[in-house]
């Protein structure tokens, strides 16, 4: 099925509760639904046909990065690729600006509508949902969510940082232009700015899918991810941390970190690439596995420093 088809039907009210889920967590959903309602508002005899026909048949001439990285948000698609919903999710935004121009954030249009917020840079707002999950917005972010379908579906769109502390119940999913974190009720940060996804676990389990690769990875208390457009991640677990396409110097860091040691190096390039994974147990084994691959030798000294040559 098409994504015009899902607007269409959508638009129509034919459309099924299956269809719907997957509609509501288009990256589109809450500014075209903000969009159709307030339309409605100042007529209430509106054609719905003529809606859609105007949506789809705005100039589709508007090409920004905005644009680029809510397109990628969509789990159908993959970067680069196109695909005719670019055209009208611009037309949609561009509606949305000239009838909402003025729009103050942290402010509901209505009890149907979206509640934004938005912060600037070293500042902090700490705000209640409908459930009465909390969340702490922090340093230059937005953050909104459609009020009125929140009973039946928590979702939060993210551009930014923000704590969150999610009573239980229905799944809690938190959209950002680099993947999707959902859980049923904990404690976490998200954190999505540019082409860079983080996420930190403080309590409970969440689950996070990053869009770049469609790879779903599981955290539980006290567990950490990075994962980078470029295809860089970085996981801490546990048992085990692991790397893709990172620095010497992170690795370092990280082994430093967790076996509180200090590194002493010697004629070693800090910025070679390297993909490893090692385990949390023992420091003698972690360092076999990341050094070897680039033929580094280690010692370890009496005084707990490690020194690495080759």
């Amino acid at each position: 099925m098409t994504n015009d088809e899902l607007l269409h039907k959508w638009v129509n009210n034919s459309i099924t509760e299956g269809e719907l889920e997957i509609f509501r967590h288009r990256p589109e959903y809450l500014g075209l639904t903000q969009l159709y309602r307030n339309t409605q508002l100042q007529s209430p005899e509106l054609d719905k046909q003529a809606v859609l026909k105007k949506i789809l048949s705005t100039p589709k001439n508007i090409n920004t990065e905005q644009d680029d990285h809510a397109i990628h948000k969509d789990m159908k698609l993959k970067p680069n690729k196109k695909s005719s919903l670019f055209y009208w999710i611009s037309a949609g935004v561009a509606a949305c600006f000239l009838l909402f121009t003025g729009y103050q954030f942290g402010q509901s249009l209505g009890s149907d509508n979206v509640v934004s917020y938005e912060i600037a840079d070293n500042q902090s707002l700490e705000g209640v949902m409908p459930d009465e999950s909390i969340f702490v917005l922090r340093n230059v972010s937005k953050l909104s969510y459609l009020s009125s379908d929140w009973e039946k579906h928590r979702i939060i769109d993210l551009d930014g940082i923000a704590d969150f502390s999610v009573k239980k119940g229905s799944k809690f999913s938190v959209n950002t232009a680099n993947g999707i974190v959902e859980v049923l009720g904990t404690q976490f940060t998200v954190e999505s700015k540019g082409d860079v996804l983080k996420v930190y676990c403080k309590e409970g389990k969440v689950s996070v899918i990053f869009f770049e690769s469609d790879t779903k990875i599981i955290l539980t208390m006290n567990e950490s991810m990075e994962a980078h457009k470029s295809g860089r991640f970085l996981i801490s677990k546990k048992d085990i941390s692991s790397f893709r396409d990172v620095t010497l110097t992170t690795v370092i860091s990280a082994l430093e970190k967790q076996f509180k040691v200090n590194f002493i190096t010697e004629g070693i390039d800090l910025n070679e690439s390297l993909s490893c994974n090692f385990q949390h147990s023992k420091l003698d084994q972690a360092l076999i596995t990341t050094l070897t691959p680039l033929a580094i030798k280690f010692e370890v000294l009496p005084n707990g420093n490690v020194r690495l040559f080759r």
